[in-house]
């Protein structure tokens, strides 16, 4: 899979990441990712988080596509839309907490190891705590996979989990992404009084990045 050089505007030498082996697995994991601006050190921190599938790549020299994507677009819309102009750090969630770049492969490896119940508790620790020191989150982890084969419940189960998570966070304002053409983008607030199964309607329904 194709890796990215991380933008100039990224503070490559502070980038912080959270990942490890899986003990007895030949998987991986990571439960964070935190990417800041460049010239943000002396500076009150507002932060935009994605909850995204699961992490694919991406470390401290590189960045996957998908999160190469998240930066690019960032920063499009910090120089565009005045609420985000002063977000100076990126962060990245994730609804599973292990290395894969196919969906197939990720419930094969969540099946595979005992360690995943516990690892699976510490990425929904650093997801609650992350939530709750973000000012913007955009849910952004797609539609179900298509080759999940009966993993369909298992997928909307977890979508559940983290829904609840973030509907358990008042002070976050909580955004979607809105598709006008494969090239342009915009985001726009979730109405956070409509109800719990309304909000995760939509939230299933969003488009991955």
């Amino acid at each position: 899979m194709k890796t990215y050089n991380y933008p100039t505007f990224i503070e490559k030498e502070k980038i912080h990441i959270l990942d490890g082996d899986i003990e007895y697995s030949p998987y991986r994991w990571r439960t964070l990712l935190v990417l800041p601006f460049v010239g943000t050190d002396n500076k009150e921190k507002k932060i935009i988080t994605f909850v995204l599938k699961n992490p694919s790549l991406a470390n401290k020299k590189w960045a996957n596509k998908t999160v190469y994507n998240v930066i690019c677009y960032v920063n499009r819309i910090k120089e565009v839309d005045e609420r985000f102009q002063n977000v100076n750090e990126i962060r990245i969630l994730n609804l599973y907490p292990i290395y894969s770049t196919e969906s197939s492969k990720l419930f094969n490896a969540i099946g595979s190891s005992n360690e995943f119940d516990n690892l699976q508790k510490q990425n929904d620790i650093e997801i609650v705590k992350h939530l709750k020191e973000s000012t913007f989150v955009v849910p952004s982890w797609g539609k179900k996979p298509n080759n999940l084969k009966g993993r369909d419940n298992q997928y909307q189960k977890r979508a559940k989990e983290v829904l609840k998570m973030l509907s358990e966070v008042p002070s976050i304002q909580i955004f979607l992404i809105k598709f006008k053409d494969k090239r342009t983008y915009s985001l726009y607030i979730l109405n956070v009084s409509v109800s719990w199964e309304t909000r995760y309607t939509i939230f299933f329904c969003i488009l991955t990045l």
